[in-house]
């Protein structure tokens, strides 16, 4: 929730033109929530299922037929470019664009994510 709130409030802010520093410290939060954020999908999908259904399902997403969305799309295209693109800006007044680009790319790799963990989840036979 706060990688898509800071998302959209750096695209809101850049679009208005806003004062450089509160799109600069918008970048900043967003970059904080996007770390976070693949720390802990990483943690969610690396521990320890607490059912079989749910360890299948994990190991859909991360090992079988989702794989290429989810390392792809979710942390690759929705984490790890939008954080490449905000820490390569520097954080700079004038980096709008990449702060848009990594906005725009973030909040499409958080619907990949959640359009893929529903499907895992659903994939798995419950019975």
């Amino acid at each position: 929730a706060l990688s898509a709130g800071a998302s959209v409030l750096v695209v809101c802010a850049a679009s208005q033109e806003v004062g450089p520093e509160l799109i600069s410290t918008l970048a900043k939060l967003l970059a904080v929530s996007l770390a976070a954020n693949a720390v802990l999908l990483l943690l969610e999908v690396g521990l320890r299922p607490a059912s079989e259904d749910a360890r299948r399902a994990t190991a859909l997403l991360i090992k079988g037929a989702l794989k290429e969305g989810f390392w792809a799309g979710a942390m690759g295209f929705g984490g790890l470019l939008p954080l490449a693109l905000l820490l390569g800006s520097g954080f700079r007044a004038e980096a709008d664009v990449a702060y848009i680009l990594a906005a725009v790319s973030s909040l499409i790799g958080l619907w990949i994510c959640e359009d893929l963990w529903i499907k895992a989840g659903q994939a798995v036979p419950l019975s």
